[in-house]
């Protein structure tokens, strides 16, 4: 079975691959949306990773963004935050691209084949 982006990156997460992992979906509506939600907040009651929730406003747009991360890699879900107000109330470019990547953990060869891609699809 091929699993998608986000389901590959809750893999990754809970493998211990990715020291972070990040949602984001409406904010009106009150469920959880994202793969493996239940598996995620079990082992968030636990104690054995951290989630954070913070909801951002564009224009008329409420999006609620949901981060868990590894115990010692909480300071990541700020960051991560912070990246998210910045692009909200200024715009986004490919450095800012770059760094929400390495905040949720890949590499910066994973990252330009990524750019690569990104560049040839717009062609």
């Amino acid at each position: 079975m091929r699993m998608n982006r986000e389901e590959l990156g809750v893999e990754n997460f809970l493998n211990d691959k990715k020291p972070m992992i990040a949602f984001s979906q409406d904010a009106s509506v009150d469920e959880d949306l994202f793969p493996r939600c239940n598996e995620l907040c079990v082992a968030t009651d636990a104690g054995l990773i951290s989630r954070f929730d913070q909801v951002f406003q564009f224009e008329e747009i409420y999006a609620r963004y949901t981060v868990f991360t590894k115990i010692e890699e909480e300071w990541r879900a700020q960051a991560y935050f912070f990246l998210k107000k910045f692009m909200y109330e200024r715009t986004w470019c490919d450095h800012l691209e770059w760094i929400e990547a390495k905040l949720l953990g890949y590499s910066d060869k994973d990252i330009a084949d990524y750019f690569r891609e990104k560049k040839s699809i717009s062609k």
